[in-house]
């Protein structure tokens, strides 16, 4: 039942024309790593708790608002943003991020994320983990959004 939750979710903010239309910079989710590209990196916590799945990864990033694993049903908020599975080379700006593998797994790995946008070079900067090149996934969305508590870079 959360797993087709899950995916109406993603394929309505993959739909959802108003998202797109406020998007800045759009957000590419990647499998496996991540190609070249000129940016500021860092490393995604795809998560809160100690579980995760890719459907709970996905419902974070395009509401900007990560749940406790422990709180249980994903969150039911209206997607802030779109993604797109990455298909060949974007053209800049872009977001691309990695993701967890579908199923429930152990919160403790991080994933890639690049920023390639003007102003973002070097180490990727997050006011909400306040830890350099570690940032959470619902700071994607207002990074994505250019709103005032984006990711920055150093």
């Amino acid at each position: 039942m959360a797993r087709a939750a899950a995916l109406a979710l993603v394929l309505f903010a993959l739909l959802a024309g108003d998202a797109r239309a406020a998007q800045k910079l759009p957000v590419y989710v990647v499998d496996g790593p991540l190609p070249s590209a000129e940016g500021a990196f860092g490393l995604l916590v795809p998560g809160a708790g100690p579980e995760t799945s890719r459907e709970q990864a996905l419902a974070a990033l395009v509401q900007g608002e990560v749940r406790n694993s422990l709180r249980g049903d994903l969150p039911e908020e209206q997607p802030l943003i779109s993604v797109d599975e990455l298909v060949g080379a974007p053209e800049p700006p872009y977001i691309l991020v990695a993701l967890p593998k579908s199923g429930t797994q152990p919160n403790d790995k991080r994933y890639p994320v690049v920023v390639v946008a003007p102003g973002y070079r070097g180490i990727l900067v997050s006011d909400s983990t306040r830890i350099p090149g570690l940032v959470s996934i619902a700071d994607i969305a207002p990074t994505a959004l250019g709103e005032e508590d984006a990711l920055s870079s150093q």
